[in-house]
């Protein structure tokens, strides 16, 4: 059940993934994977909250699992963009999002998706220095990581450092011209 809801996920057939997934949960926890696959799925189909609250108790048994905490902390963080309740939720959430990726990059370093992640939520409550290294270690880590580079030269540029802004840019634009269009007028 635990490979076919997975599979349905990769087809963007949320649904039925989800169904899947919730049979393999039942079937028995096997480490937890079968429910970090469904928060995946429940993440990719706008659903954070329940991501979040099948997440939980995974990381309460496995602390270190550090996919159930990437997809916690980013379940947060899309929580906090899209659906807080107020302002007070927002920055409650993209705090959490900011903790949870800290113990991803503290138990898995070298994972630049979890370095980004947490730039954005840092960069979302206006902590552009502390973005700006996240953003930077994910690039370290992959240089060719458009979606940093993106992140990267727009924390700069949100920090007031518009020469770094538009040198990242210039890196981004070797790496994904089209992001680079998109990101010109915000770094200009």
């Amino acid at each position: 059940m635990q490979k076919l809801g997975y599979a349905l996920g990769r087809d963007k057939k949320w649904q039925e993934a989800a169904d899947a997934l919730k049979k393999a949960v039942a079937l028995g926890p096997a480490g937890g994977e079968a429910a970090v696959n469904l928060a995946w799925v429940y993440n990719n189909s706008g659903q954070y909250r329940l991501s979040i609250d099948t997440l939980k108790p995974v990381v309460a048994a496995r602390p270190d699992m550090t996919a159930a905490l990437f997809n916690l902390g980013t379940a947060y963080g899309h929580l906090a963009q899209k659906g807080a309740k107020n302002d007070a939720e927002r920055k409650e959430l993209f705090g959490q999002a900011v903790e949870t990726l800290r113990r991803v990059t503290s138990l898995k370093a070298d994972w630049p998706e979890a370095h980004n992640n947490m730039g954005v939520a840092l960069g979302s409550l206006g902590r552009y220095k502390e973005a700006i290294a996240a953003h930077a270690e994910a690039v370290r880590l992959n240089p060719d990581y458009a979606g940093a580079l993106f992140n990267l030269a727009y924390a700069y540029r949100k920090s007031g450092d518009k020469k770094k802004a538009l040198e990242t840019h210039g890196r981004l634009k070797a790496v994904n011209p089209s992001l680079a269009e998109r990101l010109y007028p915000l770094v200009k």
